[in-house]
């Protein structure tokens, strides 16, 4: 496998789904390869950027964006919103499009909109527009699992969503929860 700066690497799959580096092939290095730097500030907005603290004395591999209003990282959230509801009408480019429009600001927003706000706007039509505001409409309802996924908490995929709805069974009892009593249940640790 190649690497975008440059190395060859040999990889196997380790456990389920993630793969481990097993090998780096120095021997095939060209010379024109460049050292990498973590940026210590967001592209994006300018904010400093860190690992994040884990709940276990350690801190994870990633490293985030501190400003908690990153355009970048709402971006992110929404495309990934938008994707765990399956609302397919609604792509990358249309969630930059409303936000550029100042439309939609969070995902809450999306539920708000009308097909007035949206034809109005070039390259929508009338019928573009009530496609989405349709397809958002049969959205609303979803199983708790998937809102939970859907939310984008750190650490928390589709399995421990699941985990939790089962759990719960409520949106409110999830946030009534206390910690403790969150780890007590199968497969979600401290980190959780």
């Amino acid at each position: 496998l190649d690497i975008r700066g440059g190395d060859t690497v040999i990889i196997h799959k380790a456990g389920d789904v993630i793969p481990e580096v097993v090998e780096v092939l120095t021997s095939m290095r060209t010379g024109k390869e460049k050292t990498f730097v973590m940026p210590k500030q967001c592209p994006v907005c300018g904010a400093d950027v860190r690992r994040e603290e884990l709940n276990t004395k350690e801190t994870s591999a990633a490293y985030f964006c501190t400003n908690q209003k990153c355009p970048a990282k709402n971006h992110r959230a929404l495309v990934h919103f938008v994707s765990v509801f399956e609302i397919f009408e609604i792509g990358p480019k249309v969630i930059d499009r409303f936000q550029e429009e100042g439309l939609i600001s969070d995902a809450a927003d999306l539920f708000a909109l009308k097909t007035t706000d949206i034809a109005g706007l070039e390259r929508f039509g009338e019928k573009s527009a009530e496609n989405i505001v349709n397809e958002i409409a049969i959205k609303k309802v979803v199983a708790l699992s998937r809102f939970l996924y859907a939310l984008g908490i750190p650490q928390v995929g589709e399995e421990t969503a699941r985990d939790l709805a089962r759990f719960y069974g409520t949106l409110e009892n999830v946030m009534s929860a206390q910690e403790e009593e969150i780890q007590a249940i199968a497969n979600i640790g401290p980190v959780v």
